[in-house]
């Protein structure tokens, strides 16, 4: 047999990169994938999104949608929106999608980027009990534990530290991202740590300045 008359020869026309894209053009979104789709139609239900998967449209239900503090009235036919593939199929088989869902999962990896670079955030504190601060971010609620918001006076009873808590509401508050777990819906922030760097770094310039001034010999 001549092993040259079965081995396949790449020709000018075809490169590696071409068969690459070949092979994945076959492909179809699964569940949980976000994706980009293009609303086809808008009314009082939600929307109707088609995501390329070759005539079946899927849908976004209005209660998704209010979910974000929103309505239907904010999209457009012909608008692209990212939508998360919940169910390939439901009972009446619809393909379930989610906005709410794909936004969060973006709220998430930002969640996380701050927390891997160790930044501060400035939010707004919306509810406040006894055990601590919620400061939304983006579609999610962060909570700061009352361990780890400054200020807040020792030996204090519980109703007093409510109060205290109280008073934070509506008030922007500089925090760290210390912990964010997407399985159990935990996203946690510390007043105290983003006061800690501050401090750290404000200590730096200062060394920095008096080091600068320091005659030469």
């Amino acid at each position: 047999m001549d092993f040259e008359a079965v081995v396949p020869v790449l020709t000018d026309d075809m490169d590696f990169a071409t068969m690459l894209e070949a092979s994945f053009a076959g492909e179809q979104p699964e569940r949980g994938d976000i994706v980009t789709g293009t609303i086809l139609r808008v009314d009082n239900q939600g929307l109707i999104v088609d995501i390329g998967m070759n005539g079946r449209d899927g849908i976004v239900s209005r209660k998704d949608i209010e979910r974000m503090g929103a309505d239907t009235t904010i999209y457009t036919v012909g608008d692209e929106i990212d939508v998360i593939i919940m169910r390939m199929e439901d009972q009446d088989g619809n393909l379930v999608l989610s906005v709410s869902q794909a936004v969060q999962s973006e709220d998430w990896k930002k969640a996380e980027a701050l927390m891997i670079a160790e930044e501060a955030w400035e939010g707004v504190v919306t509810d406040a009990n006894r055990g601590g601060l919620i400061v939304p971010f983006g579609n999610l609620r962060g909570f700061v534990p009352a361990s780890h918001v400054i200020d807040l006076p020792r030996g204090m009873n519980e109703d007093d530290r409510k109060n205290h808590m109280s008073t934070l509401l509506g008030k922007k508050v500089t925090v760290k991202v210390i912990e964010v777990n997407r399985k159990r819906r935990r996203l946690v922030f510390s007043q105290r740590d983003a006061q800690r760097g501050r401090r750290e770094a404000n200590k730096e310039v200062l060394l920095g300045t008096q080091r600068g001034r320091c005659p030469r010999r």
